[in-house]
């Protein structure tokens, strides 16, 4: 247990360094444990390349602020992702500490370490029925690295393995073994190798005049289609993907010996059986962004569940109190009232203690967890919203119970194969389509939104509220951002609009991490808007409704009159008014909308009476109260 954003944060930038510093050889990523006491683990994390090096000097100086070891590199290689002194105090907040170790022309090794907890959840058992077990198989990989991991691996699940380096090697180690009493049973074969590939290796394994023939699993990390659809044609009943988890492995080891593999929690693709168990449950969903409640609504509404939607924690515990629902899903980070002063009011009514209330957020510190426990939550479900983890949680607090026939869904999801695959520099894709159970239709869409939406002028909207010094607003826009570029992928984004958030959360300064997050901010919006199919339905085609000045001007009118009084109505004036209000305040509609949800009154007036100088449409207003 620990923080799966700022682990990544720093492995990523690592890995992103010496792939940039290496031209040749191999990059290995490794994590050990240090020490493991008393449900305190110190793990220990590298990244080893064979680039450039570094020497005695330039070590010294790699983790200090703005430093890089040689500013001649910048020309050729670029920047060093968020900066070693950035991720150097990401190590100290996880209590532990950065270092390097490098030979000049030979390479580097940098690591970091963490303090962790021991996971709550049970390991699942990686161990074969007893009839499978000791059984021997063979390792193909040209890689060193690859064939030492790929066989412990085995070897822990109690397999018998040998390594050879070549397909050509391969061949005759299955031929000479197969004379003897103890034949190999699999073969895992990598795809690109030196000489023959793993492939044709394959095929001419299966060409060997054999009393029996091995099983033939290939590995590659080459998961194009024309790849795999070779591999298949080949007679190679199974193909994993690099990098292959111990659980892939060890599922497909027991599969070709005909064996049936132990229950785990569900993954992505098993679903919808596995949700079936609660199909018809009531679920509040508690999330203020428009794409992230769009996200969990597709989630839950594909699985059979019933969703309600409340847009605040205010909101949700009024909903509560009218509706008996079998678990709320509460974001954490809202306008009006936040996720966990929601959760200590619904409990302070007995009739709730025991209703779930499961936590969403991209913040996954222990600290926020312990937050979260405290005031009754008793999940927590990380951001970008992964569908098995959402499900299996679900799965656990939610009393099962026969589905209503009326909302049992298709027994299948609906997934879109649209075509043309979508690629798309420094985003995710996979993952953003893992998050929307690959609907890709649903994914596209959301890309949509993104880059027309709010959240693609979200450092406006911060430099803003900050101007007038409304903080909390500023963290929240940013906070927004963070989960929403989590979601489609962009983890580059991601990771950026955390700094930010946090160092406005700690009072610290933003005028060196703005910049940066504008140009990725600018830069993500500009790729996927290149990338993106053209949209079938043409908008300019479409009727648009015109402005209802009058209603405007009069609604903008009261909103004057309830902020001057500092009168709470205000919001709920702005929020049932904000389809005729976008047009009319233009770039000072989000402005406003923050100001507002942090219950900065006179902040949010400002902003009104600028946005009414800036609309000409507006004068009429200006007049009619100097004629007044």
């Amino acid at each position: 247990m620990g923080d799966p954003l700022r682990l990544g944060q720093i492995l990523i930038n690592y890995a992103n360094n010496a792939v940039k510093f290496t031209e040749s050889g191999e990059i290995v990523v490794r994590a050990t444990v240090v020490d493991d006491h008393q449900n305190k683990v110190l793990a220990r994390f590298e990244v080893e390349d064979t680039g450039i090096g570094m020497t005695e000097e330039q070590k010294s100086k790699l983790f200090e602020s703005f430093a890089q070891a040689d500013t001649s590199t910048i020309r050729k290689y670029g920047g060093t992702g968020l900066g070693l002194s950035i991720l150097k105090k990401l190590a100290e907040l996880m209590g532990g500490e950065v270092g390097v170790s490098s030979e000049l022309g030979k390479g580097s090794t940098f690591w970091f370490t963490a303090k962790l907890q021991h996971s709550e959840l049970r390991k699942r058992e990686l161990m074969p029925d007893p009839d499978l077990r000791n059984r021997r198989v063979l390792v193909v990989d040209d890689n060193d690295h690859a064939r030492e991991v790929l066989a412990a691996m085995l070897t822990t699940m109690t397999f018998r393995a040998d390594v050879v380096s070549s397909g050509e090697e391969a061949v005759s180690a299955v031929r000479e073994e197969n004379d003897g009493d103890d034949p190999y049973e699999i073969v895992f074969l990598d795809w690109k190798m030196g000489g023959i590939d793993g492939i044709e290796a394959g095929r001419q394994i299966a060409a060997l005049d054999l009393k029996s023939s091995p099983h033939r699993v290939m590995v590659t990390a080459y998961g194009r289609t024309e790849v795999l659809d070779e591999a298949e044609g080949s007679g190679i009943e199974i193909a994993l993907v690099k990098p292959v988890t111990q659980s892939h492995l060890f599922d497909a080891a027991v599969r070709v010996l005909g064996g049936t593999t132990s229950q785990e929690p569900i993954q992505s693709e098993d679903w919808v059986e596995a949700i079936g168990a609660i199909r018809g449950a009531k679920i509040l969903l508690v999330e203020d962004n428009e794409l992230n409640q769009q996200v969990a609504m597709e989630l839950l509404k594909e699985g059979g569940l019933q969703v309600d939607l409340a847009e605040d924690g205010q909101q949700a515990v009024r909903m509560v109190r009218q509706k008996a629902y079998d678990a709320v899903l509460m974001d954490m980070q809202m306008p009006v009232m936040d996720g966990l002063t929601a959760t200590v009011e619904i409990r302070k009514d007995p009739r709730y203690e025991s209703l779930p209330i499961l936590a969403m957020t991209a913040n996954a510190m222990e600290s926020d967890r312990e937050k979260t426990r405290e005031v009754g939550m008793v999940d927590h479900i990380s951001k970008p919203i992964d569908p098995a983890t959402l499900f299996n949680a679900l799965i656990r607090f939610v009393e099962h119970r026969p589905a209503p026939e009326e909302t049992t869904p298709d027994e299948q999801p609906a997934h879109s194969n649209s075509e043309g695959e979508l690629r798309i520099e420094g985003l995710d894709v996979q993952g953003g389509l893992r998050r929307v159970l690959g609907k890709r239709d649903l994914y596209v869409s959301l890309l949509r939104q993104f880059v027309n939406g709010e959240e693609a002028r979200t450092v406006d909207t911060i430099n803003e509220l900050l101007d007038n010094d409304n903080r909390d607003g500023a963290e929240r826009a940013a906070h927004s951002l963070k989960g929403v570029a989590g979601t489609i992928g962009a983890t580059g984004l991601q990771a950026l609009a955390g700094h930010v958030e946090q160092a406005i959360r700690e009072e610290g300064a933003t005028d060196g991490l703005l910049p940066g997050l504008q140009d990725e901010l600018s830069g993500v919006v500009e790729r996927i808007r290149l990338a993106l199919p053209e949209d079938e339905d043409d908008s300019s085609e479409e009727e648009i409704p015109e402005t209802d000045w009058e209603v405007v001007r009069e609604t903008i009118q009261i909103l004057d009159d309830q902020l001057g009084a500092n009168d709470s109505d205000a919001l709920d004036t702005f929020q049932n008014s904000e389809d005729a209000l976008r047009p009319a305040l233009g770039a000072r509609f989000q402005e406003m909308k923050f100001a507002l949800e942090g219950w900065d009154m006179s902040g949010a007036l400002s902003v009104l009476r600028t946005a009414r100088n800036e609309n000409p449409q507006l004068e009429n207003l200006e007049r009619a109260e100097a004629e007044d």
